[in-house]
């Protein structure tokens, strides 16, 4: 998602120049610099000074390191005890929502999606007492 590290780097050389070509793989999540360069803005932001995108934009779509939706399903399912609540804290809004809606109907299991900087109680120190843990 262009967010941090080397690639900064070879953006502010590459981007520059109609020669070149930046071939983007995998999701861009909105507000990263990979998702204004798929929008097709005439300049990103590096390191707080904007750089003009002369640069070829190109996209290969379909290859991520994140499960889809069906693998997620597939992996609460094998849980031998049920969650008694599911929590998305990642993705874009939509699909939050439509994974939130088939948990819920295919899986009978609460589902909230969190925001950011928001607090939830997942357990006490007396609900950890009286587990069964070691």
């Amino acid at each position: 998602m262009m967010t941090g590290g080397r690639v900064l780097e070879y953006l502010k050389h590459y981007v520059v120049n109609g020669r070149n070509t930046v071939l983007i793989v995998g999701f861009q999540a909105g507000g990263t610099r990979g998702r204004v360069l798929l929008n097709k803005n005439h300049e990103v932001k590096i390191h707080g000074r904007y750089y003009p995108v002369n640069a070829g934009i190109l996209e290969i779509q379909g290859l991520s390191a994140h499960a889809d939706q069906l693998e997620l399903l597939k992996w609460i399912r094998k849980f031998k005890k049920r969650p008694k609540q599911i929590f998305l804290v990642h993705g874009e809004p939509g699909a939050q929502d439509a994974l939130r809606v088939k948990i819920q109907t295919e899986l009978n299991l609460p589902v909230k999606i969190m925001k950011q900087n928001q607090d939830v109680l997942l357990f006490t120190c007396n609900s950890l007492k009286n587990s069964n843990l070691p």
